[in-house]
C-alpha cells in the first residue's frame, strides 16, 4: 500500500492554510481506461499541480503535451516509454520528464506515479490516436 504525503496549496489561502495531509489509494476513486486504470490523487481544484497514481496492463495511447511538464516515475514492473520518436525502455526506478509540444505514449505492466508541473498555469493534452 502506498500513502503519499502532500501539501495542500490552494491558490487563493495557501500561505495562511498551508495543510499536510496523507492520501491513502484505497479512499481514491479508481478510472478506468483501455491499457490502464487510474486514481487522481492531487487535482488542481486543491494545488497548483496534479498526481496520480497509474496502473499500467497494456498500452496509454498517443498524447500530444500542450502545456504542463509531466514527470512519471515507475513504481514497479517495466515498460517503454515513447517521446516523440524514441522508445526509453523503463522499470522500477526510472524517472521520465515529458516538455510542452512533445508527443508520448507507453506500454508494459508497470504501477506509475505522474506529477504534472504546470506552464502559463496550465496542464494540459491532446490525445493523437
Amino acid at each position: 500500500m502506498i500513502h503519499i504525503l502532500v501539501s495542500c496549496l490552494d491558490f487563493q489561502f495557501y500561505i495562511a492554510t498551508m495543510k499536510s495531509r496523507i492520501i491513502k489509494l484505497t479512499d481514491i476513486p479508481v478510472h478506468q481506461r483501455d491499457g490502464y486504470i487510474y486514481r487522481r490523487l492531487v487535482s488542481q481544484e486543491v494545488a497548483p499541480y496534479n498526481t496520480l497514481h497509474i496502473v499500467v496492463h497494456g498500452t496509454h495511447n498517443a498524447r500530444w503535451v500542450v502545456a504542463g511538464i509531466r514527470n512519471y516515475y515507475v513504481i514497479a514492473g517495466q515498460g517503454v516509454f515513447t517521446v516523440e520518436t524514441t522508445a526509453y525502455n523503463v522499470a522500477s526506478g526510472t524517472l521520465i520528464v515529458i516538455h510542452p509540444g512533445e508527443v508520448y505514449s507507453y506500454t508494459g505492466q508497470m504501477e506509475l506515479l505522474e506529477f504534472n508541473i504546470p506552464t502559463d498555469g496550465q496542464i494540459a493534452h491532446e490525445d493523437i490516436d
